[in-house]
């Protein structure tokens, strides 16, 4: 299943019943609607994903690539993308732009998060079986692994176009894990679930500037505390609290921040090191 904002997404249907996607508040627990039946096996492997402006994903066991859009009343069909191997990987990475990534018929390929349709292949075959897995980096580099037992393990590192293999590396039996990306760069790597191996980049980068509150909910007049998460070890900090006090910040962690009136407020955060 998936949440986001303020509905939960998950399917209906049995082994023996047609699959469907419906929609939950999440306040109210109420029932809002469900799509259409979604043709394919009688079990469902593959989970919901929820793309950064809400376009909803999913992956039917042997059938389609799906991209819903929730208009608050229905699933409306953005687009359908039909697999040309017998069985394609539900497991998919994506951009920032939105695009997708697969691997189906053992080629990488790149689909547009606007219609679905091809933008490019890759040019070396990736021997990808059920459970592969992708994700993509913040400089849009895509991180492929085959998900194959023994010395066939295989994780690949393509160019944002799939033109280009930046490189490869053998990873005897990575079946259970991979990759994972952490937002400062690091990338994590599982074989056979007894070895874990991570990488970081080495080249100096800008930072991401992230951070959290003790709460995103507070009694007017009460302080409040921000706490800095950004990475690549930034040297300065520009905070904004737009009807608070103090208003803005230059700490690393701006403590005691008040909201004196009720109301919804914004905070932003800046992070530099400078290069």
């Amino acid at each position: 299943y998936a949440i986001y904002k303020n509905t939960f997404y998950h399917y209906s249907g049995t082994i023996n019943t047609a699959k469907k996607i419906f929609a939950v508040d999440v306040e109210t627990g109420q029932f809002k609607y469900e799509s259409a039946e979604l043709p394919g096996d009688g079990d469902q492997e593959w989970p919901i994903t929820i793309g950064s402006d809400g376009t909803i994903y999913l992956k039917r066991d042997g059938g389609k690539l799906y991209a819903f859009l929730d208009t608050g009343t229905e699933f409306r069909s953005k687009w359908e993308y039909t697999p040309t191997a017998t069985e394609m990987p539900g497991y998919f990475g994506s951009d920032l732009s939105g695009n997708i990534y697969v691997i189906d018929n053992d080629t990488v390929k790149q689909l547009s998060g606007g219609n679905g349709k091809v933008l490019n292949k890759s040019k070396v075959d990736v021997d990808g079986s059920f459970y592969s897995t992708i994700s993509v980096d913040g400089e849009g580099k895509v991180y492929v692994c085959n998900n194959n037992y023994g010395a066939d393990g295989k994780m690949y590192c393509f160019s944002p176009n799939l033109q280009t293999v930046i490189w490869e590396l053998a990873v005897t039996d990575l079946i259970y894990c991979g990759p994972s990306l952490a937002k400062d760069g690091t990338l994590v790597i599982i074989g056979s679930g007894t070895q874990i191996n991570a990488y970081k980049p080495k080249k100096a980068l800008k930072p991401v500037a992230d951070f959290t509150a003790d709460s995103t909910i507070v009694f007017a007049g009460t302080g409040l505390n921000f706490y800095d998460q950004s990475s690549y070890l930034p040297a300065s900090w520009q905070w904004s609290f737009p009807g608070g006090t103090p208003s803005s910040s230059t700490e690393q962690n701006p403590l005691n921040i008040i909201y004196s009136t009720e109301g919804e407020y914004e905070v932003s955060l800046v992070a530099s090191n400078f290069l």
